[in-house]
């Protein structure tokens, strides 16, 4: 089944990928700002989440990970908030069992990022525009296949607060630390081969998209589909994803 997932409504960008056997996995970018006090629950690393993030040049809170992973925690540089060497950054709680149990703490995790040096993240953000709602939305719902029916997801426009409801196996995704449902600004759906073995998305290279999609509530659906090379998408980060939530800040 599904995590239930703490902090995720309150962070900037969500990235969300198959993993193993079919189960997605999230990377959730937090600014500086943000209320979310626990984050989790924490897994162990990726690849293609760590080549994702660095892009944000952010700190990287994880539980272990695979060996090509951590290889490239190191190798690369990443500001590494690995579990198994900052564990007073992190808690354990008893009412879920391991691995679904660990959780990254902001306020805990604060002074060992400062000596540490994880102070600022350098990074070219996305063009930003003032959301200005669309008198009849064109894309009033959104349904995408992932692998089966426990992690399928679709958006319903909230016209209220101009964003998209998120709902996860037909059930609304409600985020554990404050209890509201996932409602992000934009989502972006974005098809790419798997890897041979068809468990995770293939070597991130930008030429292997087949479709974009965007949506927000701002303008029409948009539908792209790129040629062999040569075209750029501005919207969307240099990495390949399988889905990717991004609420914008104000």
């Amino acid at each position: 089944m599904p995590d239930h997932k703490s902090g995720i409504s309150q962070a900037g960008v969500v990235f969300e990928a198959l993993a193993e056997g079919g189960i997605t996995r999230f990377v959730t970018l937090f600014q500086s700002n943000s209320s979310a006090l626990s984050v989790g629950p924490v897994r162990s690393a990726r690849p293609y989440f760590v080549s994702w993030m660095l892009g944000f040049d952010a700190a990287y809170a994880h539980v272990g990970g695979s060996p090509e992973a951590l290889s490239d925690i190191s190798s690369w540089g990443v500001k590494n908030m690995d579990e198994f060497a900052n564990g007073g950054s992190y808690q354990r709680i008893t009412s879920r069992q391991a691995p679904h149990n660990v959780y990254y703490n902001s306020r805990q995790s604060l002074p060992t990022e400062q000596t540490k040096g994880y102070t600022s993240s350098t990074f070219t953000s996305w063009p930003r525009k003032k959301d200005q709602p669309l008198k009849t939305p064109t894309a009033n719902n959104v349904n995408i296949t992932l692998s089966s029916s426990l992690y399928n997801v679709s958006y319903t426009y909230n016209k209220q607060f101009n964003t998209y409801n998120r709902n996860v196996g037909g059930t609304p995704e409600v985020d554990a630390d404050n209890n509201k449902q996932v409602s992000p600004n934009v989502v972006i759906a974005i098809v790419v081969p798997e890897s041979q073995d068809h468990l995770m998305p293939a070597v991130p290279i930008i030429l292997n998209i087949k479709l974009l999609v965007v949506v927000r509530p701002t303008y029409s659906k948009t539908v792209v589909k790129l040629p062999a090379s040569g075209q750029r998408v501005l919207i969307t980060p240099t990495y390949l994803l399988r889905l990717l939530m991004v609420r914008l800040y104000p």
